[in-house]
């Protein structure tokens, strides 16, 4: 991937490739710094949602939440979003809010 992005630094799909393949690997910081970077290239709602991922796995709900939240903005009927920003509600012990993704 990276002799790929020194010769294209702004293929942003290569970016979130590499991010998965860091995800896979569980090496999750790595694959926010490949996300962020990403990010700064394209605002495509695949990238937030790896990132928000990323976040929920590095459990910080909060800014998970905020991905989420930009995603379903791009792409309001994405599934994973819906459920996983209802999950980190739940994990913050904000039920309430929880519930309402569910329901």
């Amino acid at each position: 991937y990276d002799e790929i992005l020194t010769k294209n630094p702004e293929a942003f799909d290569i970016y979130a490739s590499k991010a998965n393949i860091l995800q896979g690997l569980n090496r999750f910081e790595e694959a926010l710094e490949v996300l962020n970077v990403a990010l700064q290239i394209s605002s495509d709602w695949n990238l937030h949602l790896g990132k928000g991922y990323t976040l929920f796995r590095l459990e910080r709900y909060e800014e998970a939440i905020k991905s989420y939240s930009r995603v379903l903005e791009l792409n309001p009927e994405e599934f994973h979003s819906l459920y996983t920003t209802a999950v980190s509600h739940w994990f913050l012990n904000n039920h309430t809010k929880a519930d309402d993704y569910f329901t």
